[in-house]
């Protein structure tokens, strides 16, 4: 290890950092997210990869690549449970009074340990963590987050574009809220982000940070007929979850549920199921009605098929 960063390491465990990163069948990503981690002035205490069952051992290689030696990595395969059930896994290993859960396909942005370490020392014992600025990349778009701030932000606009748009990789975690609220609901397939940060928004604040730390890089490839139901269902179940456990609004969960029958009715539609659309269709508009032109077209559709 050079001596700037075994210094800066030394130094990294006043800020008492892990990273757990979840990875299933996409090894090919996770080198890259560890590069992204190795290229920190501030290196973190442990790196947790925890293999979600892949169907191959291509990641454990990776974790022990010899550019990654000054790096401490420990790796774990486990029975696939989905990323929920590898992140709480991850965290059960972990010591460190600070986690960072990084998804395979992310990037840190150079300087965002530092920028969060630095951010630390300010947080208030009421404070479940600090939110750093996401940059999206895709092949048509690339766009940068606002800074949120704990005081300005609903609920309701978890979730929302230049709202309160999160992802679980921008956030560092403090330990003890996150095992107060007993971690990831590993029931969740959808939203699993949105219920965590919800459920700690009951019991304390966050802070944030100025700083692009994390670059979400989109995967290529479309969704599967499969896939739209299954991710009809895992959002239904999400708002299940949400209404029983009064995290969101009533009003809010209307609009959701509404904006989720209509996702799942156009992907129906374009399979030619236009009886089951209509339904759809139909059910969505039951308890309130449309806001703009592409729900009048719905609307429409669920008159005319």
């Amino acid at each position: 290890m050079n001596k700037s960063l075994a210094a800066l390491k030394a130094k990294n465990t006043l800020a008492s950092l892990d990273i757990v990163i979840p990875t299933y069948n996409d090894s090919h990503l996770l080198e890259r997210c560890i590069d992204s981690i190795l290229n920190q002035s501030i290196a973190p205490n442990i790196i947790f990869v925890i293999d979600d069952g892949s169907k191959n051992n291509e990641a454990e290689k990776v974790s022990k690549l010899k550019k990654f030696s000054n790096l401490t990595i420990k790796f774990y395969k486990i029975k696939n449970g989905g990323p929920s059930r590898a992140r709480n896994f991850g965290f059960s290993q972990s010591t460190s009074k600070h986690i960072l859960f990084l998804d395979a396909d992310d990037c840190l942005e150079v300087g965002a340990i530092e920028s969060y370490n630095e951010k630390i020392s300010l947080l208030k014992n009421t404070s479940f963590g600090i939110f750093g600025r996401i940059e999206f990349n895709d092949k048509n778009c690339r766009r940068r987050t606002p800074q949120i701030y704990f005081n300005k932000i609903d609920k309701n606009q978890i979730g929302r574009k230049n709202l309160f748009e999160v992802h679980i990789s921008s956030i560092m975690f403090v330990r003890s809220f996150f095992e107060e609220v007993d971690g990831f609901n590993e029931s969740l397939t959808h939203n699993e982000d949105f219920d965590l940060i919800l459920r700690l928004m009951k019991r304390g604040e966050f802070e944030s940070l100025p700083n692009i730390t994390l670059r979400k890089n989109f995967r290529d490839g479309s969704q599967s007929n499969k896939d739209y139901v299954y991710s009809y269902y895992g959002v239904r179940k999400f708002l299940l979850i949400a209404q029983e456990k009064n995290l969101l609004s009533e009003d809010e969960i209307i609009v959701r549920n509404k904006e989720n029958l209509l996702s799942y009715g156009k992907n129906v539609f374009l399979n030619f199921e236009f009886k089951a659309a209509k339904e759809i269709f139909n059910n969505a508009f039951a308890n309130i009605g449309p806001k703009n032109l592409k729900e009048y077209a719905c609307f429409i559709l669920s008159k005319v098929l």
